[in-house]
């Protein structure tokens, strides 16, 4: 048995590292990450399958703006909403007022909100944060929830 020898060039122990020891560690490595990408890539796919992401409401682009006077909302997108069908809260402070749109307040004058039409709304409420809640009733869901602030 040949004796190896060390840098400095006295006898070293007898015994050759084994050859090809630090490819395999890297192969290694590679596989496991591979495997591990895999997995995570299998368990996205069903996550995401199995999330149907539709709760059944309208899917549509509101948007809220106040005047000292007036709440509008601006449908910018989406579904078209039956008009009937909305709840409008405005809520500052402890005031509560609720009120259904109706076709004398749109720019469409039906009774349907369209993409691109607005429902204007007198909010007789005093200068400040308003919040302002819209629920589409048949589902329950809620279209749009925002904050403005009532200018003095």
């Amino acid at each position: 048995m040949a004796l190896d020898r060390r840098p400095d060039g006295a006898p070293g122990t007898g015994r050759r590292p084994p050859a090809g020891r630090a490819q395999s560690e890297v192969i290694g490595v590679a596989i496991l990450t591979g495997v591990v990408v895999v997995v995570a890539l299998a368990v996205g796919g069903v996550v995401i399958a199995q999330y149907s992401g539709d709760d059944g409401g309208p899917n549509t682009d509101l948007v809220l703006s106040a005047s000292n006077e007036e709440v509008t909302l601006a449908h910018n997108g989406g579904d078209s909403l039956d008009l009937a069908d909305l709840r409008v809260t405005l809520e500052q402070d402890d005031t509560r007022k609720t009120f259904t749109p109706d076709a004398a307040n749109t720019t469409g004058g039906d009774a349907r909100l369209d993409p691109g039409e607005r429902v204007r709304r007198e909010h007789g409420v005093d200068p400040g944060d308003l919040t302002v809640l819209v629920v589409h009733q048949p589902s329950n869901t809620v279209v749009l929830q925002d904050r403005a602030t009532v200018p003095p």
